[in-house]
């Protein structure tokens, strides 16, 4: 019997755990993704800096954000 109660509590615990992983996952895709948006969008702005109004700079620029 103690055997039976002790593989059941087993189960149950691996089962808990298995259930936390695919939000585990999505949270660190989401993450990764924020990091990348806030990466380019740095660059958008350095870029735009740099372009000094020009409209084929800036055209460059805005295919930063279109990736």
């Amino acid at each position: 019997m103690k055997i039976r109660t002790i593989l059941m509590g087993s189960f149950v615990i691996l089962n808990l755990a298995a259930c936390s992983s695919p939000q585990d996952k999505a949270a660190n895709a989401q993450a990764e993704y924020t990091e990348e948006k806030t990466e380019t969008l740095k660059q958008y702005k350095e870029c735009v800096n740099d372009s000094g109004g020009d409209q084929t700079k800036m055209a460059r620029c805005e295919a930063l954000l279109n990736r």
